[in-house]
């Protein structure tokens, strides 16, 4: 990211900024809400364009994102049709993986639907770590979650071994992950 401006209107949310993001990172991106964290984050995924400036991603990262607000295709799916459907492999497999993110027999036949908001993460985890990536961008991951999505949430991540960079308002989450933070305020970006 070299030289990046940003803004919406009269709102200013990034002014020349320039960051690298190198292999294996674990950043923590910090700041109050509606300074261009997500904003950010969509620029690195080319789903957002700079004004001025270079955001520029290697050809050989593969990004995987699990926003904030969890969403399928098929929310009337049930969590095995949604994963056979993502991946078009056999029944059997895919209860298999489905156990590894602590979906059990009864879990597996329930609709996406209504499932709670951790299991919903975690099914969107499952998903997303069924692709073969090595940078993992977060939003917000560990908002609106029960105990133990958050536990298993914070295994994942322990053993996810790429580049990650999320936003979290969490500093448990972010001592034990983060190996930088960056701040995010007044269309700036400082490294604490």
């Amino acid at each position: 990211m070299d030289s990046v401006y940003k803004s919406f209107g009269e709102n200013e949310l990034m002014k020349d900024i320039t960051l690298d993001i190198c292999r294996n990172d674990r950043i923590a991106l910090i700041g109050p809400n509606g300074c261009g964290k997500t904003t950010l984050l969509k620029m690195i995924m080319e789903e957002e364009p700079c004004d001025s400036g270079i955001v520029k991603v290697s050809s050989n990262v593969k990004i995987i994102y699990m926003p904030q607000i969890i969403k399928f295709n098929d929310e009337n799916a049930t969590v095995l049709e949604t994963l056979r459907n993502e991946m078009d492999i056999p029944e059997g497999k895919a209860r298999s993986i489905l156990t590894k993110f602590l979906f059990r027999t009864p879990d597996i036949s329930k609709k996406v639907s209504s499932l709670s908001g951790g299991e919903k993460s975690r099914l969107k985890l499952c998903l997303l770590m069924q692709e073969t990536a090595n940078f993992l961008i977060m939003d917000e991951p560990t908002n609106h979650l029960d105990i133990d999505s958050r536990e298993w949430i914070e295994e994942a991540v322990a053993d996810w071994d790429g580049t990650m960079l999320f936003i979290s308002h969490d500093r448990y989450f972010m001592e034990k992950f983060a190996t930088k933070i960056w701040s995010m305020k007044d269309s700036e970006i400082v490294e604490l």
